[in-house]
């Protein structure tokens, strides 16, 4: 099962290293950015303390920007976030259909009232894959 899923992956291996590289670079700066905004909360606290309003003015100027950066930032990563959610889910659609077609398996169950349900491969992919690639993504 992991070599089918590896030998899938390179069929479009450009897509997936962009994607996973720049959803790391974009948590390195949204860290470097949580970080600065912490700081910049502090002075502002220390500067409506002592009554410093130029300072105040200026650091909380820089405290909208760098939220509203931040708020750019979490959105983008959402964005990247579904984007490889849906990758994957294509990339496993594919793999559990060539191996449904492979093999074509069909079962029946009855339950208590003697009704017969066909559960198929289909129910399978339909419960299975959605939040496997959420995992995979998140």
């Amino acid at each position: 099962m992991n070599i089918r899923f590896a030998n899938v992956l390179v069929d479009s291996p450009e897509i997936t290293i962009k994607l996973i590289t720049f959803e790391f670079y974009l948590q390195v700066l949204r860290t470097t950015l949580s970080n600065r905004l912490a700081k910049v909360q502090g002075f502002l606290f220390r500067a409506a303390f002592l009554r410093r309003v130029p300072m105040f003015l200026r650091l909380i100027t820089e405290n909208i920007v760098l939220c509203f950066l931040s708020s750019t930032m979490q959105s983008t990563s959402k964005y990247i976030t579904g984007t490889l959610s849906l990758h994957f889910r294509k990339i496993l659609t594919k793999l559990i259909h060539s191996h449904y077609f492979k093999v074509d398996i069909v079962e029946l169950y009855v339950d208590r009232n003697y009704i017969f349900f066909i559960v198929c491969i289909e129910l399978v992919i339909y419960l299975c894959i959605p939040p496997s690639c959420y995992k995979f993504s998140g």
